[in-house]
């Protein structure tokens, strides 16, 4: 007697089995295929040799490795399976910095877990990878290439000395800048790399007197200011621990100003630092105090005080330099901990300290100076009480006012009342239009001109006195 013991088999499905050769049919037929089945199909990435890129620049001098990506791209790939795109999920472009590893085109500053540093990719014949991690249907793939990579041209400007450049004005005391700027452009540039710039292209600067806080108050310094004026981040502190120049000279790191390098708090610079309000330490104000500020929110990121540790500086914190302070500026041996802080009641600042350079006696002999007869004047420069620069000119919770200031007296003399306009003539071709104020507290024959909104030694360019006809413009 034979037996048959019923046996289960367990048949996997094909997308189970390993890439290989089967055999498949339709189900009743007789008719079967050779199947190759492979889990996913192979990529490729095509490139082009002999290629030249040019470096792309942003507006601050940095390079632009978004655009230097597309760059390469567009000029290096010749095709790809599947479609790709240079910046296409997947998608690396890097370069041989070492002549056997690759990496980020940016380079490296060794700060990522701790890995050796590397510099970003520069000018001249580059090892390139371009590779694509893959997806769910194609195998990854990666090719390389050797690109010449080229530099910008260097720009050149020459100047024509000894110009004159008259100020073109918008009505009779308003100065049109941007045609300033063009006469400016076309008077004193000779020549210029690369020939297609126009004054829009660059920019013009005077190299101006500042003040502190008001005209009245000399900074004691000069820097390069726009030709409409404005306002410049104190520096005084600074110029008191270095030697200050009117020129860059050679490469510069520029602290929220322009350099070759940038640092600061804004998002554009090479390297970001905290925001004042992020910063612990001390900084001197323009009425020449150390102040101590303390940070009012966290700050994770790079310092100061970082640079320094890199350069061979010691000191653990920011604030272990108060102690450091030199002594002959004027700053005090005074940790900062121990500074004070807040007002008074009454108002008196008790914050930090002020100031006190140690005076060095000695004898000098002083030449006796004559004076100068002062010479008739009917006009004084004056600044208005409650301004000290053009925007405060826009309050409208500032009541002082900038015309020409006169008393009763010479009104009534001249024929005028408040909010006439009158026609001051200082002879040279120099006239302006000004609105007249009545000031019951001035006496005798002498006007007073507001000077805030003025380049003031355009017309008063020896003293703040001056001879000049006023005329009613009725």
């Amino acid at each position: 007697k034979v037996m048959f013991v019923p046996t289960t088999f367990t048949h996997p499905a094909l997308a189970a089995n390993s890439d290989g050769k089967y055999q498949v049919r339709i189900a009743g037929t007789g008719t079967a295929v050779m199947l190759t089945k492979v889990a996913k199909q192979e990529s490729e990435i095509t490139l082009k040799d002999n290629c030249t890129v040019a470096l792309p620049y942003n507006a601050d001098a940095t390079v632009d490795y978004g655009a230097l990506r597309e760059a390469i791209w567009d000029e290096v790939v010749a095709d790809t399976t599947p479609d790709l795109d240079w910046n296409s999920a997947g998608v690396s472009i890097e370069y041989r910095y070492n002549g056997e590893d690759f990496g980020n085109l940016e380079g490296d500053d060794g700060s990522i877990l701790g890995l050796g540093s590397y510099d970003p990719i520069s000018s001249g014949e580059q090892m390139i990878r371009i590779s694509w991690d893959g997806n769910d249907s194609y195998y990854g793939c990666d090719e390389t290439v050797e690109v010449n990579f080229t530099d910008r041209t260097a720009g050149s400007i020459v100047l024509k000395e000894d110009q004159e450049v008259a100020l073109p004005y918008i009505s009779a005391d308003e100065v049109d800048y941007e045609a300033l700027k063009e006469a400016i452009f076309e008077t004193v540039v000779e020549s210029i790399t690369p020939s297609n710039l126009t004054a829009g292209d660059v920019t013009i600067e005077y190299y101006a007197e500042n003040y502190l806080g008001s005209e009245d108050i000399s900074g004691g310094s000069h820097e390069w200011a726009p030709l409409e004026g404005g306002t410049i981040k104190n520096a005084l502190g600074i110029s008191l621990l270095c030697d200050l120049e009117q020129a860059s000279k050679g490469y510069s790191i520029g602290y929220n100003a322009k350099g070759d390098f940038t640092i600061g708090v804004e998002d554009n610079n090479v390297l970001i630092m905290p925001y004042l309000r992020e910063q612990e330490g001390t900084f001197v104000n323009v009425d020449k105090r150390v102040v101590p500020i303390s940070p009012a929110i966290p700050y994770k990121g790079y310092e100061l005080n970082d640079i320094a540790k890199e350069l061979g500086l010691q000191l653990e914190n920011t604030i272990d330099y108060t102690l450091e302070l030199p002594l002959q500026k004027g700053f005090k041996s005074v940790e900062y901990d121990n500074l004070g802080y807040g007002f008074l009641n009454d108002g008196t600042e008790i914050r930090g300290y002020l100031l006190e350079p140690l005076l060095v006696q000695e004898e000098v002999e002083v030449e006796a100076v004559e004076l100068e007869e002062l010479k008739a004047y009917n006009l004084y420069a004056r600044n208005a009480m409650a301004h000290f620069s053009k925007e405060t000119l826009n309050s409208q919770y500032l009541d002082s006012k900038n015309g020409l200031q006169m008393s009763e007296k010479l009104a009534k003399k001249l024929g005028l009342e408040s909010g006439d306009c009158v026609e001051i003539d200082f002879g040279d071709s120099k006239v302006l239009q000004r609105e007249v104020t009545i000031d019951n507290e001035m006496e005798g024959d002498i006007a007073a001109l507001g000077v805030c909104d003025l380049e003031e030694f355009e017309y008063f360019p020896n003293s703040r006195y001056q001879k000049v006809q006023l005329k009613a413009i009725k």
